[in-house]
């Protein structure tokens, strides 16, 4: 093809000389040219503590009621950590995600270091729910991690196994101190929700994941993380509710949902999710306050804000702005739109003041009509919250 290519003039020949460079390059550096490149070791625990991190950051809180997290090790005589996760380590999920790690922290030996190896744990896969009661009924705490394994070649269920769920509702009844670490590659629902007294999105913590998530439940870290996602009540809630969107008629799926994608169509039908995207809980409590509005010129301003911590301990916070736009002839723009974020760290009592610049490009539409991104006039509602559902701080802009 090349061949023919280069003689019917189609490709010039600096187009295959770069080509050829590229190829060249990478075959030398793998040491395929000439003499073998020296292999440098991994350093797998320098690594591994970036991998730590990165999980600790992810993971959201979702509910936390009476404060039962973090966990006190020095209160805290025996716990029951069950449940198929709760037995093996989340590397990460299947197909081509999956790899083999140089070494992994299972989560019995993570939460067992966190403990300083003076608190009996009984640890069980969950399979024989019974049994699992009665492990639950005599600890002080029970752990469940549960969750999912995805890969490709199938649809994405938002739902756990009926076992999970069975053995979730069970344990909360025997025991009301119930947490439940979900270890899932996406949104599922919960129906057991009510019953437990704290919920973990982990997602796939990786080879530190027993570490990782010990360090939350404990408080060695105060969780951060924010949902990317917008977690359904239900299969009903979803896009893919009416069957020409999901399964189709065998040949042809509808993506009718146009703009309304994500949390932006929980807002527009006024659906209330089971958690909101941009969500997730602190150990610790924000506030919000002193919006400003500095306009430079059209739709090219500055925003700014202040964010206090007002709870007892150190902990980040992450300020979402988002904007309403108003109604657009060719049809209207989706509320809510999420326009920027910052994360900051506070202190106890520490405030800080944040600025997020906005262009015309964050009021803009894109126009089908005329085949460009244009600002429409009328009134922007602008706001400033640490969820797409909470947002303290709101006010208008009238663009003309």
């Amino acid at each position: 093809m090349i061949s023919l290519a280069r003689k019917s003039g189609a490709m010039p020949i600096a187009v295959v000389d770069e080509m050829l460079i590229r190829r060249y390059t990478k075959m030398i550096q793998l040491g395929w040219l000439g003499p073998p490149s020296k292999v440098n070791p991994i350093p797998e625990f320098a690594h591994g503590a970036i991998s730590r991190d990165i999980a600790e950051q992810s993971m959201v809180l979702l509910k936390n009621d009476g404060s039962l997290l973090p966990l006190n090790r020095t209160t805290i005589k025996s716990v029951a950590l069950l449940g198929p996760y709760a037995v093996r380590q989340m590397t990460g999920g299947g197909g081509s995600s999956h790899v083999i790690p140089l070494y992994s922290v299972g989560p019995v030996d993570g939460l067992d270091a966190a403990l300083l190896s003076q608190t009996k744990i009984a640890l069980q896969d969950g399979n024989d729910i019974d049994a699992a009661i009665v492990a639950a009924r005599k600890a002080d705490v029970a752990i469940l991690m549960v969750g999912d394994d995805e890969g490709e070649d199938h649809d994405h269920g938002i739902e756990l196994p009926t076992r999970q769920n069975q053995l979730i509702a069970a344990v909360a009844k025997a025991n009301p101190k119930t947490v439940v670490v979900l270890k899932s590659g996406s949104a599922v629902v919960m129906p057991w929700l009510r019953d437990v007294s704290a919920v973990l999105e982990a997602w796939y913590p990786g080879e530190e994941d027993g570490t990782a998530v010990a360090a939350v439940l404990f408080g060695a870290v105060n969780p951060s993380g924010k949902l990317p996602i917008t977690f359904p009540r239900s299969l009903d809630d979803t896009l893919a509710s009416k069957p020409d969107q999901f399964p189709g008629d065998g040949t042809t799926v509808h993506y009718s949902e146009g703009l309304e994608v994500g949390y932006r169509s929980y807002n527009a039908h006024k659906l209330s999710p089971l958690f909101p995207f941009g969500f997730g809980l602190s150990y610790t409590t924000f506030r919000f306050e002193d919006l400003t509005v500095v306009a430079r010129s059209k739709a090219d301003m500055t925003i700014s804000f202040r964010v206090t911590n007002t709870g007892q301990r150190p902990g980040a916070e992450v300020a979402q702005h988002y904007i309403d736009f108003p109604p657009i002839a060719e049809g209207d723009e989706p509320p809510r739109q999420l326009k920027g974020f910052c994360k900051v760290m506070l202190r106890p009592g520490e405030s800080k003041k944040i600025e997020l610049a906005l262009n015309p490009r964050s009021f803009s539409y894109w126009s089908v009509q005329a085949h460009e991104w244009q600002v429409p006039p009328g009134v922007f509602r602008l706001m400033i919250g640490d969820s797409s559902a909470n947002t303290p701080l709101e006010t208008t802009l009238n663009l003309q």
